[in-house]
Parts: structure tokens; sequence; C-alpha cells
């Protein structure tokens, strides 16, 4: 069972898929690209209906923040009903303005056709205006021009060094992209330990497709050390994210688990066969090694010993000869000589 490499695997023709891949982000909704670009600018949808009056009579004043979030009201529907032109025409106001916010959004809707007619020349004028000036989600868009093309003549190496300026400043999108790059050899020479470095830091703020991406890399230790642990755990960010591929994967990490876990009682059982058949085998006994030199000396010891003890008997049985040959010359000599005198009673 293979886990699917990428969330997006990139075809032979990199550029052209990556354009895929990088289409939701590109043409997010300007909500989440004025969060991404702004902190704290979520707010300005979420508080919509609640200041969208306050807003617009700030906006005509020629407060350029307000121009700002009235044109992304506009754009989005919130707090008002969704008006292009009217957004298109708050945009560019903010952006003669010097808002790097609004001429972002502005190159969008020049890029998609929103509001006005598609131009992508523009687009990309307005979003190296921004993106020089530090707009990160600017020089991501301006990135993404270069790679793909549009507005601007091809070029890899400077689309991967606005790609790489818009990470530093901490973009997840632009994060992610790199890694891809890193990772496919796209523009740059391929190096996994660096296309995991910055799926992990788009991962860290939330980019589902970089959590995917990495869930992979940690489970076919690829860049990275193998753990299957930590890729369960970024898949199942992915999976609860809503990507499709991490649900895909994560599906698989559960199947290989219970698998691994089957096969570890299968091995247990068989080591218990073996274990279990090997003592009811028949053991032949080893002869043990016998030491000729050191029996020979020992039966050498006993032999004295014995010899030893024999010379004591027969040294006692001579001793006991003599003695009972003495007592019989005794015994004839009284046998055969007569008193002297009778035993006589006073």
């Amino acid at each position: 069972m293979t886990v699917v490499s990428l969330s997006s695997t990139l075809s032979a023709q990199a550029s052209s898929t990556l354009q895929a891949i990088t289409s939701a982000s590109a043409s997010s909704s300007p909500a989440q690209t004025l969060a991404s670009s702004t902190p704290g600018a979520a707010k300005v949808v979420q508080v919509a209906s609640a200041k969208f009056q306050q807003w617009q009579k700030e906006a005509e004043t020629g407060d350029v923040s307000s121009q700002c979030k009235l044109a992304i009201c506009y754009d989005t529907g919130n707090g008002i009903g969704q008006n292009f032109q009217e957004a298109i025409k708050w945009y560019r106001l903010a952006a003669d303005k010097g808002s790097t916010i609004a001429q972002n959004m502005l190159a969008i809707c020049y890029r998609d056709g929103k509001g006005v007619q598609k131009d992508h020349h523009e687009a990309v004028n307005l979003f190296r205006e921004a993106a020089q000036k530090g707009n990160r989600v600017a020089q991501f868009n301006l990135a993404l021009s270069y790679h793909n093309g549009q507005g601007v003549q091809k070029d890899l190496h400077e689309a991967l060094q606005w790609y790489t300026k818009s990470a530093a400043l901490r973009y997840p999108c632009s994060q992610y992209i790199l890694g891809l790059c890193y990772h496919k050899g796209i523009g740059v020479t391929k190096d996994a330990t660096l296309a995991v470095k910055w799926y992990k830091l788009a991962a860290l703020q939330g980019d589902m497709r970089a959590q995917n991406n990495l869930a992979v890399c940690y489970h076919n230790g690829d860049g990275v050390g193998k753990d299957l642990a930590t890729a369960a755990v970024w898949c199942k960010k992915a999976a609860n994210a809503g990507n499709v591929q991490a649900k895909h994967n994560l599906s698989i990490f559960y199947k290989e688990a219970a698998n691994a876990k089957k096969n570890s009682k299968g091995k247990q059982r068989a080591t218990q066969v073996s274990r279990q058949s090997k003592s009811n085998q028949v053991r032949f006994t080893r002869c043990p090694t016998i030491d000729f030199q050191g029996a020979a000396i020992r039966v050498c010891e006993l032999t004295q010993v014995l010899f030893e003890q024999l010379v004591q008997v027969f040294a006692l049985i001579g001793n006991g000869l003599f003695a009972c040959k003495r007592i019989s010359i005794l015994w004839s000599s009284c046998r055969h000589t007569p008193l002297s005198q009778p035993i006589s009673y006073v």
C-alpha cells in the first residue's frame, strides 16, 4: 500500500501544474488576502455590518484605511450588497495614496477581471509596486506571475526570489510553494531537507496542503527521520481541515497501523511456537571431556597408598606369626619340665 507522495503531485510540466495548485491561493477572497497581509484585518469582515456607515464617512474624508475597508465590504458583499465597481473605485483611491493592501487587491481585480477588464500587465505593475514596499501577499502574487508567465515573461529564478522574500515574511502560501519547489526541483536543485523546512513552517501556520505533505515526508523518511506517529499527527490535522488527499492518506495510515499490529501479534505467536517446539526436541547429552593425564596421576597416587597399606598389613601378619612361634616354644617347655618341689601347706 502506497501513500500518495504529495497532495498535489507535480507533472513533468511543473509550472503549469503549479499554476493549478496555487490558483486557490492566488484567487483567495479579498477578506482572506487582507487578513494575510495586515495583522488583525480579519476583523474587518466580522464587524463590517456595524462599522460600514462609519467607514463610509471616514473614507469620504480621505482616510486611506477606511477606504480599503469600504472597498473590501463592496468586494465581498459584507455589510452591503456586493458591488465590484464600487470596490474598484475605493481600491483605486487608496492605492493612489500608497496603500499596499489596496494595490494588491486592485491588482487581483485586474488579473481576474473583477469590475474591470482583465489586464495582466497592469496587475503585474500593481503587484510589483506593493511587493517592493514589503507586502508579502503582493510578493507571492508577483512570484506567481513570473512562475506562470502572466503579464510578464516567465522566469522561475525571479519567481523563486519573490517566493523566498514572501516566505521570509511568514506568508504560508509562499512557504508551501517553496517546499514544493525544493521537493520536486522546480527552478532549484532538489533538497528534501529544505522542502521539509518550508512545509513545516507553513504547516505550523495551518496550511493544510503543507500539513499533508509534511506528514508524507515523515511517513516515508523523506528529508527527515521516519516517524510514523508524527506523520499521523500532521495528516490528521490536514484531514480535519478538509484536505481530501490527507483524508485518503490518513485511511492508509490507519490500515498500515492495523496491519503492523496484526503482524506483531503473528510474530509473537510464531516466537512462542518456536520456543515450545525447541523445548520438545530430543536433546543429546554431550560426553564430558576426559583428562587422561590427570586420571593416570590419580591412579598412581591410589596405587601407592594401597601398596603402603599392604606393607603395613604384611608387617602385622609377620609380627603375629613370630609371636605365635614364641608362644608355642614356651608352651612346649612348660609341658616337659617337672616341678622341683611339691606344693605344701603351712
